[in-house]
């Protein structure tokens, strides 16, 4: 099994312990005073390669290296489930959607089924994407580094809409497709 840097292990104790117990309200400060907390596991996933980011969705705990690797942990007991590799960083945590991962990673829409570790869809991007992707029931929305706000449908993955932004952040047009 991989090993990772002590540091990293207090990182994701600490994650956990927060998210787990709730010691931290909703704006990020801290409830108060809290009873001292006991270790519920600990898990050494990396061999040194640094962590970028680690987060929480449903039942795992998710942690991305700098190497563009995805790890994924039980959340009870920090067993790892799956390791895949990424074509580049992840440009924003993923969002869910029917049961999958959904994530934008280089200039790729990648969807990823949780359970089993595999990419169950990919689709390439006609545009440089700098954020994740955010959804709603028919449409995904990914920004460009173009400063623009790029709309998919999510059925059949086409441009549906382009909507460049002033300096304000204000849309300026809208380019129907």
């Amino acid at each position: 099994m991989r090993r990772i840097s002590a540091l990293w292990v207090g990182v994701i104790w600490v994650f956990l312990m927060l998210s787990h117990t709730g010691a931290y309200g909703e704006a990020g400060e801290a409830s108060g005073p809290q009873e001292p907390h006991e270790v519920l596991w600990e898990s050494f996933v990396t061999s040194g390669t640094p962590v970028r980011d680690a987060f929480i969705i449903g039942e795992n705990i998710y942690i991305e290296t700098e190497e563009s690797e995805l790890y994924c942990l039980d959340r009870e007991n920090g067993h790892t489930k799956w390791i895949i590799g990424l074509a580049g960083p992840l440009q924003a945590r993923p969002e869910k959607k029917a049961g999958n991962l959904l994530a934008v990673t280089a200039s790729l829409l990648i969807e990823i089924d949780p359970e089993r570790g595999h990419i169950v869809g990919e689709e390439r991007l006609s545009f440089s994407p700098s954020s994740g992707v955010a959804l709603d029931d028919e449409n995904y929305y990914i920004s460009g580094w173009d400063g623009r706000l790029y709309t998919l449908d999510q059925d059949t993955l086409k441009l549906k809409m382009v909507s460049p932004f002033s300096q304000s952040g204000r849309a300026l047009r809208y380019l129907h497709n």
